[in-house]
């Protein structure tokens, strides 16, 4: 659970503060999208590597070993590092996953706005932006393992 929380929080916050500077810089919406969630997912490895490693560990190791004790045992052999074996391929992986599902859901946010409202400029409802989410999360399926 604390795992979540974190990586949801994490993930959230830096796609937000990378979506809004992608499109001050100029990027259109689904670009800045694809920008926002490949950083978003990036960023939520720091909490995803350790967590994920070490659940791993205490699972398929040592039953006798705790997390507590796996944790000291692996910060005294690799450091930090040590909690991120795999986590170049963890982080492709996120930003792979969250790129996708941001820039589909910006593209599907911006037609819905045209062809319902007639603006690229317009509000959409709250239930629209629920299926714009479920249509772009719906379409990043193809990177899902």
């Amino acid at each position: 659970m604390v795992e979540s929380a974190s990586k949801g929080a994490v993930l959230m916050w830096s796609k937000e503060m990378i979506l809004s500077t992608a499109k001050n810089m100029g990027f259109g919406n689904t670009t800045a999208g694809i920008i926002a969630g490949a950083g978003g997912g990036v960023c939520q490895v720091i909490v995803m590597g350790p967590c994920t490693f070490l659940v791993t560990a205490v699972v398929t190791g040592d039953k006798n070993v705790g997390v507590v004790q796996q944790l000291k045992h692996t910060y005294q052999k690799g450091g930090v590092r040590g909690f991120f074996p795999g986590g170049t391929a963890l982080a492709f992986r996120q930003a792979t996953n969250w790129a996708s599902r941001q820039g589909f859901t910006e593209f599907f946010r911006d037609q819905m706005k045209v062809r319902i409202h007639g603006s690229k400029d317009s509000q959409l409802t709250v239930a629209q932006e629920a299926m714009a989410g479920i249509l772009g999360g719906t379409a990043a399926c193809w990177n899902h393992p």
